[in-house]
């Protein structure tokens, strides 16, 4: 018979949603699995959270992908407070942070004058 766990991803594997399935990327490793928008799903609701016996029984499949491809991980115990997560934001000191300026023969001397604004 089956305890109580908890199940944690890892703060190093990221996911992005798609239409029909979605895509981990294991930033650790450099890696990427297809996989289901259903597991996304299941690692949304369960995330740190505690999965009962019957909850394992029904997601059993989800389970075993992620730590088979140890991309999660299980406790007994309730240790989330111990883990700290990635934050997903990105923050620039400035309000442009690339451009791209096309440059041919006719447009030398505004290709100059746009580097000049987009210095200062």
């Amino acid at each position: 018979m089956k305890n109580n766990i908890f199940i944690y991803k890892f703060s190093n594997v990221f996911i992005s949603r798609g239409f029909n399935r979605s895509l981990v990327v294991d930033c650790l490793r450099g890696e990427f699995y297809y996989i289901p928008n259903e597991l996304v799903d299941f690692v949304d609701n369960y995330d740190g959270k505690e999965l009962t016996e019957n909850e394992q029984e029904i997601y059993e499949d989800f389970i075993s992908y992620l730590l088979d491809n140890e991309l999660a991980f299980i406790s007994k115990r309730d240790r989330g407070e111990m883990f700290i997560s990635f934050s997903e934001s990105w923050d620039y000191p400035s309000i442009i942070s690339n451009a791209i300026i096309e440059l041919n023969e006719n447009n030398n001397s505004t290709c100059f004058k746009s580097i000049e604004l987009l210095s200062g």
